[in-house]
């Protein structure tokens, strides 16, 4: 027996179809709306907040609010160079809404695309994800890597954001798909077979969980540590991390042989993100290895990133 029912909105482009029990949910770069199974009565439906999306996708959680990840702000020059986040409750009701750009200098925003989203109950945040294509000089030649941020799931804050492109190759093609499970964010990408040897490949953050509970609103829900930018760099180069209650911090920068060059963080830090620079005018080029200790309380957390100076 073969059924459906036909949608109340013209839709172009790509649908996003997501279900919880007997409702059903489509995200089109037009409309977002909420449909009963399996007869089709529509709950709402609402327009996409935004002047010309380019395409939109989403998540959505337990209690069946629904969040959508959106392309937007199109112009000839830079193409689609906004982010915007939404969330719907479940009644169809606006929560909130939240526009952005990866580069605060508008120059670098070449062209910006949302490719969906992932929800973490257990960290009450949101991993927005996609790729972004950056220019790297006054001509316009871009770089594209992959790109994701945590979003506080209550208010939409921006928690931290990586750029990361996959070792030794010119471009990625961003992220295509990610799920978070517990306190691991999984998100699944593939090299541009143009520009290099296509690869396809996973990459696992690790989150730490904390008491989301006793945290205020906009602190940081999990420890963690940013791909430093820009890279490859020359001399200076910026490392971002974020902590999700006070703990000592020591950050800490090694060579390809695992000498300690430089100690850039050693003390007590408060819940936050911050933002350091590294000044390595008196170091040969080469690959580097930078490294963050945590401890405080009940948890600890360590990563290591590299990054390259070229002179």
């Amino acid at each position: 027996e073969v059924g459906g029912f036909p949608l109340a909105n013209y839709a172009s482009g790509n649908l996003k179809l997501l279900t919880l029990g007997d409702t059903l949910w489509v995200v089109a770069r037009e409309f977002a709306a909420k449909y009963r199974l399996p007869d089709g009565y529509r709950y709402w439906s609402l327009p996409i907040p935004a002047t010309r999306s380019f395409q939109a996708n989403g998540a959505i959680d337990r209690n069946g609010n629904l969040y959508v990840a959106i392309s937007d702000g199109y112009d000839t020059q830079n193409g689609y160079i906004n982010f915007i986040a939404w969330k719907v409750s479940s009644a169809g009701r606006t929560v909130w809404t939240k526009t952005w750009k990866p580069w605060k200098n508008d120059a670098m925003n070449l062209n910006n695309w949302a490719m969906g989203m992932a929800v973490s109950e257990s960290l009450n945040v949101l991993a927005f994800y996609g790729g972004t294509n950056w220019a790297t000089d006054s001509s316009n030649t871009g770089r594209q890597n992959t790109y994701v941020a945590l979003l506080d799931k209550e208010n939409g804050g921006l928690e931290w954001s990586e750029v990361w492109d996959y070792p030794n190759d010119e471009r990625t093609s961003g992220w295509a798909d990610g799920f978070f499970d517990g306190s691991k964010l999984y998100l699944l990408g593939t090299t541009q077979p143009a520009y290099n040897r296509l690869i396809s490949f996973v990459r696992v953050y690790n989150l730490t969980v904390t008491d989301v509970s006793r945290e205020t609103p906009g602190t940081p829900k999990c420890f963690a540590l940013s791909q430093n930018y820009p890279n490859p760099f020359n001399p200076t180069t910026s490392i971002q991390y974020m902590v999700s209650r006070m703990s000592h911090v020591t950050l800490t920068v090694y060579d390809a042989l695992g000498q300690k060059v430089a100690t850039l963080v050693n003390e007590e830090k408060p819940a936050g993100s911050y933002q350091i620079k590294f000044n390595a005018a008196d170091l040969s080029s080469g690959i580097y290895l930078y490294r963050i200790s945590v401890t405080g309380g009940k948890e600890s957390f360590s990563q290591t990133k590299k990054m390259i100076l070229l002179r």
